[in-house]
């Protein structure tokens, strides 16, 4: 079962990170929790995310101070996903931002097949998947002690 859907548009992140140039400031020396915000970014498109399309857009946030003032963001680096701010002022937290895009993602996309959610040593998903066998329904099982 694929996890995306061919119509829906991808999920927008924005990152606004210190560089650039804004007349005759210039900013010479990189931002470390600009650079880390980035490779998070990168890092979990590639894990949490695999499966969910998402756009990342980089601007330099001195070249471009005043767009994301109006979302709030004023101290780079500057996460914004969907137009809302997620993140700004430090190194970015991987488990906001997986946050944000799954629910982006969620109010666009409809869930495809049939999904249990239970843990093993439950009865009642025990139960549960059994009568989804007799009844031959197929589904999608995911336990939440092993993958939360």
């Amino acid at each position: 079962m694929p996890a995306t859907e061919p119509t829906a548009s991808p999920v927008a992140v924005t990152l606004y990170r210190w560089a650039g140039a804004w007349g005759p400031f210039k900013v010479k020396i990189p931002c470390g929790e600009c650079s880390l915000t980035l490779d998070v970014i990168q890092d979990t498109m590639a894990h949490e995310l695999d499966g969910i399309p998402v756009a990342v857009d980089i601007h330099d946030w001195l070249s471009e101070w005043w767009r994301p003032l109006p979302k709030g963001g004023w101290h780079a680096p500057i996460v914004i996903v969907e137009g809302r701010l997620v993140s700004q002022g430090h190194a970015l937290n991987r488990g906001v931002l997986t946050e944000a895009v799954i629910d982006a993602w969620a109010r666009r996309s409809a869930p495809a097949g049939n999904h249990l959610f239970g843990k093993e040593t439950c009865p009642h998903c025990v139960r549960a998947k059994s009568y989804l066998a007799e009844a031959g329904i197929d589904y999608a099982y995911h336990d939440v002690v092993r993958d939360p």
